[in-house]
C-alpha cells in the first residue's frame, strides 16, 4: 500500500497565500467604496471614485484617440497614395496614348505636305508625272532606291525621276509592279548641267558643265572653261542631255575641290534632295498630253506648207 505523504508548507507558500489574501482583501474594499459612493452621491452626481477613475483613465483615453486619429490618418494617407498611383499610371497610359496619336498626326501632316509640294511640281512641269513612294533601297554597290511602280503603269528604263526639291536619278531597271532607279550621286551617274541665278539657260551669263556622282563627295561639278562659281550658286538640269528635261534642279555649289591642275576646277555641289528622308518621288513618263498634241499640231502645219518655187 501506498503511504500519502503530505509536503509541509514553508515560508515561501505561507508568502504567497498572505499576498493574494492582501490582493482580495483590496478587491472586497475596492466594491465597498464603490458601492458606498453609489449610494450616496449617485451616478449622475460627482463622487470621488469617479473622479479618481478619471484622472488616472483619462490620460490613458487621451492617448488612445491620438494613436487612433494616426492611425485612420496614416490608413488614409496610404489609401490617397495607392489611389494616386494608379491614378498616375492612367495618366501615363494615356500620355502614351496622346503621344502617339501625335507622332501618327505629324507623319500625315508631313505626308500631306510632300504631295502638296509634288502636286505644285507636278502641275508646273510639261511633263506626265507619276507619283511614286519609295519602298526600299537596292543593292550594294550601286546607289539605288526602290519605287513601287512598274511597267503596269507606264513606267520604262531611262524614265527621269525627281522630288519636290530637285532631281532624284532616273529608271535604271523595272518589273511589272516595281522599279529600281539609280541616283545621281552614284559614280555611274553623270548630267549636263548649268549654273544659273534661275532655271533657264537663255537668261543672264550661264556656265555650262558636268555634274557626276562621286562615292565620298556625293556630287562633283566640273564646269566648262575652268569658271569659278560662288558657293551657293543653284546648278540645273541642262538641255543637252539626252534623259533628263531641261531645268530641273540638282543642288547648289558647295564647295572648291583641289585637283592639282590650274586649269582644271572642280566644285563639290549638295543635293537639293535629301535621299534619307525621300519618301514620295514623281516618275516623269513622257509629255503631257496638250503639249504633245501641240507639237504634232505644228509637225503637220510644217509639213502640209508648200515648197517654196525656186525663182527663174
Amino acid at each position: 500500500m501506498g503511504v500519502l505523504r503530505f509536503r509541509e508548507s514553508g515560508p515561501q507558500d505561507r508568502q504567497i497565500l498572505s499576498e493574494r489574501r492582501v490582493r482580495f482583501l483590496c478587491f472586497i474594499l475596492l466594491i465597498l467604496i464603490s458601492l458606498i459612493c453609489l449610494s450616496r452621491w449617485g451616478v449622475r452626481h460627482r463622487n470621488p471614485l469617479g473622479e479618481a477613475l478619471s484622472f488616472v483613465l483619462d490620460p490613458l483615453q487621451n492617448a488612445y484617440s491620438r494613436w487612433l486619429q494616426r492611425s485612420e490618418a496614416r490608413v488614409m494617407s496610404w489609401s490617397r497614395l495607392i489611389e494616386l498611383q494608379a491614378k498616375s499610371e492612367q495618366l501615363k497610359a494615356e500620355n502614351e496614348r496622346l503621344r502617339q496619336q501625335l507622332a501618327l498626326l505629324q507623319n500625315l501632316d508631313g505626308e500631306n505636305r510632300r504631295l502638296r509640294r509634288l502636286h505644285g511640281l507636278s502641275s508646273h512641269l510639261p511633263w506626265e508625272a507619276l507619283p511614286a513612294e519609295v519602298i526600299g533601297k537596292g543593292g550594294e554597290p550601286l546607289q539605288t532606291i526602290l519605287l513601287n511602280q512598274g511597267t503596269l503603269a507606264g513606267v520604262a528604263v531611262n524614265q527621269p525621276v525627281v522630288g519636290s526639291r530637285g532631281l532624284v536619278g532616273r529608271v535604271l531597271a523595272v518589273r511589272s509592279h516595281a522599279c529600281l532607279v539609280l541616283r545621281i550621286t552614284d559614280p555611274n551617274s553623270a548630267v549636263g548641267v548649268f549654273a544659273a541665278e534661275v532655271p533657264d539657260e537663255a537668261s543672264g551669263e550661264v556656265v555650262a558643265g558636268i555634274v557626276s556622282g562621286h562615292a565620298t563627295q556625293g556630287l562633283v561639278l566640273e564646269p566648262r572653261g575652268g569658271a569659278a562659281l560662288p558657293t551657293g550658286y543653284p546648278v540645273f538640269t541642262s538641255s543637252i542631255s539626252t534623259i533628263y528635261p531641261a531645268g530641273l534642279l540638282v543642288g547648289h555649289v558647295a564647295e572648291n575641290l583641289e585637283t592639282g591642275y590650274s586649269l582644271q576646277r572642280r566644285q563639290r555641289v549638295r543635293s537639293a534632295v535629301d535621299f534619307e528622308r525621300l519618301r514620295e518621288v514623281l516618275i516623269l513618263t513622257g509629255l503631257k498630253r496638250e503639249q504633245a498634241l501641240s507639237l504634232r499640231a505644228q509637225a503637220g502645219a510644217l509639213l502640209a506648207e508648200p515648197e517654196p518655187r525656186p525663182t527663174p
